[in-house]
C-alpha cells in the first residue's frame, strides 16, 4: 500500500491591503505572499476504505484537511486516510490549515492521479481564501478573496517569526475591522521583492489588519517592536495574526532553491 508524506509549508504576508467587503461576504484583498521553507507540517496519506483524518493535536472535526479529502472523493471517488503532524501554530496567520489542505489534495492525487493540476487548484478555492496560493511554488501576488494568484520569481529572504501565547480568530478580527482600513502600498512591496531590494521591501511591509489585531493581542505589537529594536529592516503582522514576521539583512539560515512546491 502506497504511503505519501507531504511537507505543508507555512506562508507569510509581506504586505496585505484590505479594500472593501464583497457581496459574497468575503473581503477584497491585495497581498504579497511568501512561503517559509523552514516551517512545515507533515501530512501523511494512504489509500483507505473511507475518509479518515487525524491530527497529533486536538482539532475540530470540520477542518480544512477533512474538507479537502471530502472534495477529492466527491470529484474522483477515491478515499484516503490522512494524519497531520503539526508544527505550524494555529491562529497565527501562517496558513497552516490551508497548506495542510493542499498537501492532502496533492498527496491523494499523487497516489490516485485522478485530477489535473488545474482542477486541483480550482477545487482548492472551495476550501478557503488563501488555499490556491499554495500551488504557486513559493511566492505570489494574490487578489480577490485570495483565489486570483500571480506567481512571482522566488527570492530567498532572511525572515524570522514569533507568535505570542494569544491567538487571533480571523472571524473575530474581521468583525472588528473598520473600513476603510489603512492603505498598504502592495505594488511597491512587490517591486521591491522582485528587484530585489530588501531595504525597500522592509519599508513597505505593512498590513491593513494590524490596528485591529493589536487591540485583540497586545503581545503581537510587543513582538513587532522587539524585532525593530533588534535591527529588522521591517516587521509586520502576518495575515490575521497573531504571529509577527521580520525581515533582516543577510542570507536565510536554510538553503533555498528557486521556487518550491508542497512536497
Amino acid at each position: 500500500m502506497e504511503v505519501k508524506t507531504m511537507k505543508a509549508y507555512a506562508k507569510v504576508n509581506l504586505a496585505l491591503h484590505i479594500s472593501k467587503k464583497r457581496e459574497d461576504g468575503y473581503h477584497e484583498i491585495y497581498t504579497l505572499m511568501h512561503m517559509l521553507p523552514d516551517l512545515w507540517d507533515d501530512v501523511i496519506i494512504e489509500p483507505w476504505d473511507n475518509i479518515e483524518v487525524s491530527f497529533d493535536i486536538p482539532m475540530e472535526k470540520d477542518n480544512t484537511v477533512w474538507k479537502a479529502a471530502k472534495l477529492y472523493y466527491e470529484h474522483t471517488g477515491f478515499k484516503g486516510r490522512i494524519h497531520v503532524k503539526k508544527r505550524i501554530p494555529m491562529q497565527a496567520g501562517l496558513g497552516g490549515g490551508s497548506s495542510d489542505a493542499v498537501a492532502a489534495l496533492l498527496g491523494l492525487n499523487s497516489i490516485f492521479g485522478a485530477l489535473s493540476s488545474e482542477n486541483l487548484s480550482l477545487i482548492s478555492a472551495e476550501i478557503g481564501s488563501d488555499v490556491p496560493f499554495f500551488f504557486s511554488g513559493g511566492a505570489a501576488v494574490c487578489r480577490g478573496r485570495g483565489e486570483i494568484v500571480e506567481p512571482l520569481p522566488w527570492q530567498p529572504l532572511n525572515i524570522r517569526w514569533d507568535k505570542p501565547k494569544c491567538g487571533i480568530s480571523t472571524k473575530e478580527l474581521f468583525k472588528r475591522l473598520q473600513l476603510p482600513a489603512p492603505y498598504v502600498d502592495v505594488e511597491s512591496a512587490v517591486r521591491a521583492y522582485v528587484n530585489p531590494d530588501r531595504k525597500a521591501l522592509g519599508e513597505f511591509m505593512k498590513n491593513s489588519l494590524e490596528d485591529a489585531a493589536f487591540k485583540l493581542c497586545k503581545e503581537s505589537l510587543a513582538i513587532k517592536e522587539r524585532f525593530l529594536s533588534e535591527g529588522a529592516l521591517g516587521a509586520v503582522l502576518t495575515g490575521s495574526g497573531s504571529a509577527v514576521i521580520a525581515l533582516f539583512e543577510g542570507q536565510p539560515l536554510l538553503g533555498q532553491k528557486d521556487g518550491f512546491m508542497l512536497q
